[in-house]
């Protein structure tokens, strides 16, 4: 008999795991599906210190506590890259290179990546000066001079979130010089 899961989660970040351990302590039969890094994108950090009720860690371990938890109320963490999707009807179907994975409910938690420049030492200091979130690595930069590369929404308010920490922020535009491509409420914040 082909297995039927209640739930399959596609993602095994901190929303994901999040959403596994929920699904599997409501005696949901889950299935947690990731292609890359289990803890995702928050893994690859070296410090972590503003998850609340954990003062100090790495993403790497907070990655397996997290997934430790959610296989522990009975969870299935399985590597595997889904290529396509068909959601209609009441059971879905997720197809990866392999195997064809079928469920009553699918969660996509599929994190989020960083956008590199592939210049030279950026993944050499990546997480040793190197960071791509400000939300969650400004105050390490506190009274020091930093540059935030591009003009988009999120390069601009990650920028002004950043000063509030930084003694000098510089916003690096890939293009035409005083051109920014935000949202035009954020550009004026900027250039303030």
């Amino acid at each position: 008999m082909e297995k039927i899961y209640d739930l399959i989660i596609v993602g095994a970040g901190p929303a994901g795991l999040s959403a596994g351990v929920y699904g599997a302590r409501a005696k949901m039969e889950t299935l947690i599906l990731e292609k890359g890094t289990i803890g995702g994108m928050a893994a690859k950090t070296t410090e972590i210190v503003n998850y609340p009720g954990i003062p100090k860690t790495s993403g790497e371990k907070l990655g397996e506590v997290m997934s430790k938890h959610a296989e522990k109320l009975g969870a299935t963490i399985v590597r595997d890259s889904i290529r396509t999707v068909e959601l209609n009807g009441e059971i879905k179907i997720l197809k990866s290179r392999r195997k064809e994975y079928k469920a009553r409910s699918v969660i996509f938690a599929t994190g989020t990546k960083p956008r590199v420049l592939g210049i030279p030492g950026e993944i050499d200091f990546k997480g040793r000066g190197v960071a791509y979130c400000a939300t969650c690595d400004a105050e390490f930069f506190s009274n020091q001079e930093v540059i935030v590369v591009g003009s988009g929404d999120q390069a601009i308010e990650e920028g002004m979130f950043i000063s509030k920490y930084a003694s000098k922020v510089k916003v690096i535009v890939l293009h035409d010089e005083g051109v920014l491509d935000c949202n035009r409420l954020s550009a004026e914040e900027a250039f303030k």
